[in-house]
């Protein structure tokens, strides 16, 4: 095997050089990545942040007609329940009136009647 000098010739470097090229590199890259993040960022801001509040505003515009639409028809769907329940409702409103009434009046004469007999036994 033949060894020939290298052409171009090539200069050695030490590690520290190359670290500081690779430095030097390293620091231009971050510089130009944070230019054209500014620039992004700006092309956002003027071209789309517009584009999207107007369709967020649509969206919530279109969203609020449809929520008052429901709450509307759930609003009428529950008056038109209550008022075809309400006879039924006062029906067992009543039965449960003439019920509790009448365990009201059973305790009072039980009541009464343990009473005289606790009087008549002391």
């Amino acid at each position: 095997l033949e060894r020939r000098a290298q052409t171009p010739v090539f200069p050695v470097k030490t590690a520290a050089e190359i670290v500081e090229q690779l430095s030097e590199w390293a620091q231009g890259a971050a510089f130009k990545a944070n230019e054209l993040r500014a620039e992004v960022t700006r092309s956002l801001q003027e071209n789309v942040a517009p584009v999207v509040k107007e369709k967020a505003s649509q969206a919530s515009s279109t969203a609020k007609e449809v929520v008052k639409e429901v709450t509307k028809d759930k609003a009428q769907a529950v008056q038109t329940w209550l008022e075809e329940t309400a006879p039924g409702r006062r029906e067992v409103l009543e039965n449960a009136q003439t019920r509790m009434s009448s365990l009201w009046q059973t305790t009072t004469e039980v009541t009464q009647k343990a009473a005289k007999k606790f009087v008549e036994t002391m």
